[in-house]
Order: structure tokens, then C-alpha cells, then sequence
């Protein structure tokens, strides 16, 4: 069954970062279309500094998880019922100082950004779209984690995507009506307030929470702990924007969101098969299962590095005839940079190739032991881009980006070889050596192919296909010459995993 709960998962997770991946490509092009790249920086700025309030939670979202792994397993609805008490009781503080910090935010970002709108402009965005972030800390949140830890997290996934395509909808028929900026947003706000409502009705229906039940402080006092991969995670999906604000200006902004979108997107497709997989090793390590652990980690770490080198190799190819489409007929930004595309692409890949290491890792609660890697990858992007950012602009801040990533990954392989796995890193090195060369192959044997030229979507998509497949079949052949014997394995148990109770 949880071989079964894992492919759900993974489905619908694909299926939320598919719809990700629209909303995040229609709703950005329309708004710099209708109202240029200075509202759309606007946007992702104001929406990366209110992310800030989210540092309040110190990581608490993976320790609830994981300490709601056990009583899960053991169907103890009473010690369930304690940790959803006082997860509820702190998520409500958090939205508490939210709203002050919001209010704050409201009297002094207006003054501090350097941009052409008006105060009340300004203003009222922040209002609105800070509003989501607090119903979601008020209603929705703790029930989110709830069924993540409980291995259904398609539920969720499921919900989110419904008020994803109603956000996109409301947004494409506002568009058409030239109304404010403000009015979208406004709408958008309450397709994701949908989101919490319908969760909430959803486990009321099939759990039995008690919620007189006697708050379990235990279950967040390591927060702290899981506070050094909120910090690097934080730092990951936030500061090159927060730099640029200080440093740049809100279409440099415009320029990093388009970029960044794509690649986040991409990294968040491959997320989906190592997120699927958490909640199944949590029961198992809740389980003492060890040899499972590491059956189960062997054969998604050989999958995750063959479909991100896939993934982002055909990214690269591909990634400047897109921006080309997609910022057809705007000359208010300079939008073609291929060297900050190569880096963005380089970094999140980089972040890619450790997702098996991190959930397996969180699954196993080892917060404590791995958060000075997570402080020192914070430090180290922080300091390269502020240093960079004033000489190279974009360039500086990806390279911050880059060298963090590089460092934090190096750092999860020799913690989780030596701690976890208790091996030597070879096999990890030599996965890594065969699909570098496998892409390099996939590039060398592109030189021959003639592909359709990109006027379009479609025949960009034409494209993408052929690039795609190409570097497919080239690292499927290597992996299978090269690592014949871990290949073979790996098929075996994919065949099998259903069968995996």
C-alpha cells in the first residue's frame, strides 16, 4: 500500500507542478503585456519580502511531520490529535505577528522601493497579497501537514491545483477587461482562500481530531533544529530578488522572475519524485526498517540524477528560444541573457541532485545534525551576491546562488554516506560521472541534428521534444552500459514497487 500511496503521490504532484507551471508562465506574461515588466517586478518583489514572515516558523512544517510519522503508523488518533493542537495554537501566533508585520510593511516598503506608483498603490498590493499567506497559516497549514505526513498528499495536491486554474481563469478574463492590478489579486486571493475551506472539510470528514485534546509541545520543540533548512531553503527561493530590490531595480526584477520561474519550475517537477517518496520512507524509518531505507533511497537516487541531468540538459538547449517567444513584443527589459539562464539552470540543478539525500535525511528527523551545512550555504549565497551584484548585476547573484548550492550539496553527500547510508561515496560520484558524460555526448550529437526552428509555441515544443528525447535515449544507454548492474536494479524495483506494503 505504501508503494501505491508513493505513485499517487508523485502523480499528483506532477500534476500540481504542471499547473505550476502554467499559472507561473500565463499569469506573469499577461500582467507584463497589460501592465509591463515595472508591475510585474513590483509583484515578485513585494511577494519575496512578505515571504520573510514565513522565517517565524523556524522549519516547524518538517518537525510536525516527522513527529507526526510515528503515532500515524501506530494509529494513535490521541497523540495525533495533541500534535495537531499544537501545531494549530503556533501556526495561529504566526498569523498573529503576520498581520502586524504586514501593516509595517505597508507604512515603509512604498518609500523604500525605488519605482514610478504611488503610495496607496503600493500599499494595497501588499495588503492583498498578504492576506493569502495568513488564511493559509489560519486554516489551512496544519491540516496540509496533517495529510502529507499520512502519505495522501495527492489530497492536497489535488485541492491546490483546483484553486491554481480558478486563479488563472479569474485572471484571463479580468485581463481582457483592462481592470487594476489590484482587482486581479483580489480575485486571485479567493480562488486560494477555496483551498484551506475545502482541506478542512476534507479531514473533518475522514480523521477523528480531537480537539480538546492536550496541546504536545514536545512535537515543535525541535524547530530550532529544522531551523537551519528553512534558513537555506528560505534563502535558496528568496534573496537574489530581495538583493536586487536593494541593489537593482523592479524590471531587473521583471528579467530574474522570467528565469527563475522556468527553472523553478523545472526543479519542482523533479521534487515531485522525491516528495513522493518521503511520507513512504518516514513509515519506514518510524518502523525500523532499515533495510527498506535504503533499498527505497538507492533506486531514487539513481532516478532523480538521470531525469535531472535529462531535464535540465534539454533546459539548456532550450531555454533562450523560449524566453524569445515568450517575451515577444515587450522592449521595456532586456530579457535575453543566455549566460544568467546557464547559471540559474546550473544552480538548481545542482539543488536537484540532493533531493533524495534531504528527504530522506528530514524523513529520519536528523535536523539537529545537519544544520550548520544549511547556515553556512545561507552565508555563502548571501555574501557572493552582495559582493557580485553591483559589477556583474544578474550574473553576480546567480553565481552567489551557484556556490551556495554547490557547497550544501557536497556537504548532504558526505553526511549522508557516512551517517545514513554508511557507505562510500563512490557510488554517488560514479552516477554523477556517467551522466555528465552521457549529457555531453547528448550536446556533441545535437551539433548533427537539424531541429525546427522555434517561430511558436508549437513548434517550440516541436523542438523541445526532439532535444528532449535525444538526451533521453543517450543517457538511458549510458547508464545502462556504464552502470549496468545498478540499472538493472533499479527496473526491478520500479516493477515491484506497487507491490510494496
Amino acid at each position: 500500500m505504501r508503494g501505491k500511496k508513493a505513485i499517487f503521490n508523485i502523480i499528483a504532484t506532477l500534476g500540481l507542478q504542471l499547473a505550476n507551471i502554467i499559472s507561473g508562465l500565463i499569469v506573469p506574461n499577461l500582467i507584463i503585456k497589460q501592465y509591463g515588466s515595472d508591475v510585474n517586478g513590483l509583484i515578485v518583489s513585494v511577494t519575496q519580502f512578505l515571504n520573510y514572515i514565513s522565517l517565524l516558523d523556524g522549519g516547524a512544517g518538517g518537525v510536525i511531520k516527522a513527529a507526526l510519522y510515528a503515532p500515524l503508523a501506530q494509529k494513535n488518533n490521541k497523540k495525533v490529535s495533541s500534535v495537531l493542537v499544537a501545531a494549530k495554537q503556533f501556526f495561529h501566533k504566526i498569523a498573529l505577528v503576520f498581520c502586524v508585520y504586514i501593516a509595517i510593511f505597508m507604512l515603509i516598503y512604498p518609500r523604500f522601493v525605488e519605482s514610478v506608483f504611488s503610495f496607496w498603490y503600493i500599499a494595497s498590493l501588499i495588503l492583498i497579497i498578504g492576506s493569502t499567506s495568513v488564511i493559509r497559516y489560519v486554516f489551512g497549514v496544519t491540516y496540509q501537514l496533517l495529510v502529507q505526513a499520512d502519505q495522501k498528499a495527492y489530497v492536497y495536491d489535488c485541492i491546490r491545483i483546483f484553486s491554481l486554474l480558478f486563479h488563472v481563469l479569474f485572471t484571463l478574463i479580468l485581463v481582457r477587461f483592462h481592470v487594476s492590478i489590484q482587482t486581479i489579486k483580489l480575485f486571485s486571493l479567493i480562488a486560494f482562500t477555496m483551498e484551506p475551506m475545502i482541506l478542512v472539510i476534507y479531514v473533518r470528514k475522514c480523521y477523528r481530531i480531537l480537539s480538546d485534546a492536550d496541546p504536545d509541545k514536545r512535537a515543535i520543540s525541535q524547530r530550532w533544529d529544522g531551523f537551519g533548512q528553512h534558513i537555506a531553503y528560505f534563502i535558496h527561493t528568496n534573496t537574489d530578488v530581495v538583493i536586487l530590490t536593494i541593489f537593482s531595480t523592479v524590471s531587473e526584477i521583471s528579467v530574474y522572475s522570467v528565469y527563475s520561474l522556468i527553472a523553478a519550475g523545472l526543479k519542482n517537477v523533479i521534487y515531485a519524485l522525491s516528495n513522493g517518496f518521503s511520507a513512504m520512507l518516514g513509515d519506514m524509518i518510524a518502523k525500523g526498517e532499515r533495510a527498506q531505507v535504503r533499498y527505497t533511497f538507492e533506486m531514487l537516487e539513481w532516478v532523480n540524477m538521470l531525469l535531472t541531468f535529462d531535464v535540465f540538459a534539454t533546459a539548456s538547449v532550450m531555454i533562450m528560444p523560449f524566453v524569445r517567444i515568450y517575451t515577444r513584443g515587450v522592449d521595456d527589459a532586456d530579457y535575453l541573457r543566455l549566460g544568467f539562464a546557464l547559471l540559474i539552470l546550473g544552480a538548481e540543478m545542482v539543488y536537484c541532485l540532493r533531493f533524495p539525500m534531504v528527504v530522506t535525511a528530514n524523513a529520519a528527523g536528523h535536523y539537529r545534525q545537519t544544520k550548520k551545512g544549511a547556515f553556512w550555504e545561507a552565508g555563502i549565497n548571501i555574501l557572493i551576491s552582495v559582493c557580485l551584484v553591483k559589477s556583474m548585476g544578474l550574473l553576480g547573484v546567480a553565481i552567489g546562488t551557484l556556490a551556495g548550492m554547490t557547497y550544501r550539496t557536497i556537504d548532504y553527500i558526505r553526511y549522508m554516506e557516512k551517517n545514513i547510508l554508511c557507505r562510500k561515496p563512490w557510488r554517488f560520484v560514479k552516477n554523477f560521472v556517467v551522466n555528465l558524460s552521457g549529457t555531453g555526448c547528448g550536446m556533441l550529437l545535437l551539433r548533427f541534428i537539424p531541429l525546427p526552428k522555434a517561430q511558436g509555441y508549437f513548434t517550440w515544443v516541436c523542438g523541445a521534444v526532439v532535444v528532449f528525447g535525444i538526451f533521453s535515449g543517450v543517457l538511458v544507454v549510458f547508464n545502462l552500459v556504464f552502470s549496468a548492474g545498478e540499472g538493472r536494479m533499479v527496473f526491478k524495483r520500479l516493477m515491484g514497487i506497487c507491490t510494496i506494503k
